[in-house]
């Protein structure tokens, strides 16, 4: 049972751009309402889709992503660098690079592809 264990977990780490676990500690933090794990969610549920060449579905998470920000959420690119995502992140994550690198980089600068 463990090896199966063992081997669950190496999949889905695998197939995990960005290890966060969705605790939501760091949403309370910014100053610039960034729904930091619904982004991570999504970033990390697109690059599963285009691992499959299932393109449509990377066109939707990317529409998800323009629907937070026209519902006035914060874009990735409004990030400060304040790092006060950072300091209560209890994975250690390095959000405000994951922002920049993968959110505001592959979600927000998306362009559709067919």
């Amino acid at each position: 049972e463990h090896k199966i264990l063992d081997q669950v977990c190496k999949i889905i780490n695998e197939n995990t751009a960005i290890p966060c676990t969705t605790c939501r500690y760091c949403e309370p933090k910014c100053p610039k309402q960034i729904p930091i794990p619904d982004y991570f969610n999504l970033y990390n549920d697109m690059k599963r889709f285009e691992k499959t060449s299932n393109l449509n579905r990377v066109n939707i998470q990317a529409n998800y992503y323009e629907s937070w920000i026209k519902g006035g959420r914060g874009a990735a690119g409004s990030c400060l660098d304040c790092h006060l995502c950072e300091k209560v992140c209890p994975q250690n994550l390095p959000i405000a690079q994951y922002l920049k690198d993968y959110i505001k980089k592959e979600l927000e600068d998306y362009e559709h592809r067919s």
